[in-house]
């Protein structure tokens, strides 16, 4: 069903997973907390039948006659991954976006295991929309971070608020950083049916800018796009 070049993980038996027990749900995948190691993630795709598209439309026809469009966006965030991996020449755990471990057999269908950023208790760590909702917060480490996302020029489809949270990374040995850190965990990668986002860094940037300048926004943060950065609103 994918053609992406990751490993599957071989297990004896796939991993059994309580689908009651969701840790968060988007339009596109159902997230769990991985049962043998709570600082990874599984995210199990909601992959639909043909019967599921019905209507006359070109998104519904277009899905139900060619089927590798309904994972598009996932097999599009995986090779920007690998494109990240490849030409950024830093390690993984360097990256701004979660890492990825591969897939593994579940009992609810294949699950792709990612890296999971945690708060100070070790839940799920606060999305930028939580961190401020919850007060003042440093703005500089922000945008250092977004620093980032273009030094590497990204690609990215989407940067809403819940897409990026704030917490303590975990490496493969599943040793939690020293410090928080900004992560990107969901929407990136060019989901266009014509790549164009991909061809060249100008163009990834430009993915960044569209990318912000679409984004939900928040009351007390702006985006500043001459500047490429966030700041507070103005006062009048």
């Amino acid at each position: 069903m994918w053609s992406i070049n990751f490993p599957l993980m071989t297990l004896d038996d796939p991993i059994t997973l309580n689908k009651n027990k969701l840790v968060a749900e988007g339009v596109e995948r159902r997230i769990y907390v991985h049962p043998n190691d709570p600082t990874r993630l599984i995210k199990i795709p909601k992959i639909k039948s043909d019967d599921h598209y019905k209507r006359w439309t070109f998104g519904d026809l277009t899905k139900r006659f060619f089927p590798s469009t309904r994972t598009r966006s996932i097999t599009k965030q995986h090779e920007e991954y690998q494109r990240q991996l490849r030409e950024s020449q830093q390690s993984a755990a360097s990256l701004p976006v979660s890492l990825f471990y591969g897939f593994a057999p579940t009992n609810l269908g294949t699950g792709e295991i990612f890296e999971r950023v945690t708060n100070d208790s070790g839940e799920n760590a606060p999305t930028l929309r939580d961190v401020h909702d919850q007060g003042d917060f440093d703005i500089n480490k922000l945008n250092t971070f977004v620093e980032h996302l273009y030094s590497l020029a990204i690609c990215v489809s989407d940067l809403n608020p819940a897409n990026f949270v704030y917490g303590y990374r975990h490496t493969e040995a599943g040793q939690k950083s020293p410090n928080k850190s900004w992560v990107l965990i969901d929407g990136y990668g060019d989901r266009f049916a014509i790549p164009i986002r991909t061809l060249n860094a100008t163009t990834r940037r430009y993915s960044i800018d569209d990318a912000f300048k679409r984004s939900r926004k928040l009351p007390n943060l702006e985006w500043n796009a001459k500047e490429r950065r966030f700041q507070r609103p103005t006062l009048t």
